[in-house]
């Protein structure tokens, strides 16, 4: 149904960063910085769905455990809406392709992405690595956009924390409770994350080199994709040539 994989083969690891971020609630109940905007499509049990579609019960395909069960759901603006949007909460545009999402998406700069690379299986042993998405500004076409609007930002809350499919292929995190994010990098409360979590303090060297991998390759598969559909061009032209 869906064409992703789902099953982790690496092993795994967690890192403790040292410092803190501070959670969406001490911004106010009427902003948001973490979270799935609005229009973006979830992987779940009947297809893919909006994920202001979805309710509690509603089960959502994971990266790591098959089907799981929301148990809850909260809904929030992505500020107060008066004036222009700060810039802090302006959402990332994110190209198709960019980080394995099949379709345009919009990513909140304190939402977890988990990315798959080879340089992070070679220094860390892990493949995979959890960042926010501010870390992948100005990466693959990556860049922040300012919305007319304060759409609705939605938080799907499992029993565990738990990694999903957003827009035919981004894997998205979403929280046990709370913003995971502010649990896992808070200097008062231990990580327990079972994925490599780096942050722009603690290793920004590494994701700099995880940020040109990325590049590279979508470098690449832009190019292939331009030279598929040069030949599609090339066989229409040469059909209709043929067809006179």
């Amino acid at each position: 149904m869906f064409d992703i994989k789902t099953r982790r083969d690496a092993s795994r690891r967690s890192e403790e960063a040292e410092v803190g971020y501070g959670s969406d609630t001490d911004l106010g109940p009427e902003t948001a910085l973490s979270g799935i905007v609005a229009g973006t499509r979830v992987a779940t049990a009947v297809g893919w769905r909006n994920v202001e579609d979805l309710e509690a019960g509603d089960a959502v395909l994971t990266f790591d455990s098959g089907l799981k069960t929301v148990q809850n759901i909260k809904r929030k603006a992505l500020w107060d809406g008066n004036g222009a949007c700060p810039s802090r909460f302006q959402p990332l545009h994110v190209p198709r392709g960019a980080i394995g999402n099949r379709e345009e998406m919009l990513l909140l700069p304190r939402q977890g992405v988990l990315v798959e690379s080879d340089i992070a299986e070679e220094e860390l042993g892990d493949p995979f690595v959890l960042i926010r998405a501010e870390a992948l500004d100005g990466v693959c076409g990556i860049a922040r956009r300012r919305p007319i609007f304060a759409p609705e930002v939605f938080v799907l809350e499992f029993e565990e924390d738990q990694v999903i499919f957003a827009s035919s292929g981004a894997l998205c995190v979403c929280p046990a409770a709370g913003d995971m994010f502010s649990r896992l990098f808070s200097r008062s409360q231990e990580a327990t994350s079972d994925y490599t979590i780096l942050s722009q303090e603690t290793s920004r060297e590494l994701i700099e080199k995880i940020t040109w991998e990325l590049e590279e390759k979508w470098a690449f598969a832009l190019a292939r994709s331009g030279q598929a559909e040069g030949g599609r061009s090339a066989a229409r032209q040469q059909e209709m040539r043929t067809s006179r």
